[in-house]
């Protein structure tokens, strides 16, 4: 009986079963209202959980862009700021906080500011990175 009404309390919503814990103590036993708290805990649980994941596969949004954009311009404007600043990304995307996005944008600073050393010793005659 009581794997029959853990199947059934584990069909309802975690509103329900809240609903439920509050307002009908006395229909239930001390077992059966424990067996409710633990249902609803569990399903907390496994929301937190779920929406986390969800929020972790969140897409790029174009401030992302923007953002790398501006560093690669930087980058090319003055190309040992912007090798300085792309390593510092790269370092921060092996961090635990950042993101694995952190690597490719200081990847692309990076090559930026190689580009722009090769096309400054392209026209410029020389290797002058000021």
């Amino acid at each position: 009986m009581e794997k029959d009404f853990i199947s059934e309390i584990e069909r309802y919503t975690i509103s329900d079963l809240e609903y439920i814990y509050r307002t009908q103590q006395e229909l239930y036993s001390e077992e059966e209202m424990e067996i409710i708290r633990d249902t609803i805990e569990k399903k907390k649980l496994v929301k937190d959980v779920v929406e986390r994941k969800q929020t972790d596969d969140r897409t790029l949004t174009a401030d992302y862009y923007l953002f790398v954009t501006i560093f690669c311009v930087i980058s090319l404007v003055f190309p040992v700021s912007g090798a300085i600043n792309g390593l510092a990304m790269i370092i921060a995307g092996f961090s635990k906080k950042c993101s694995p996005e952190w690597k490719g944008a200081g990847l692309r600073v990076i090559i930026a500011a190689v580009i722009s050393i090769i096309i400054r010793a392209i026209l410029g005659g020389g290797f002058r990175l000021y």
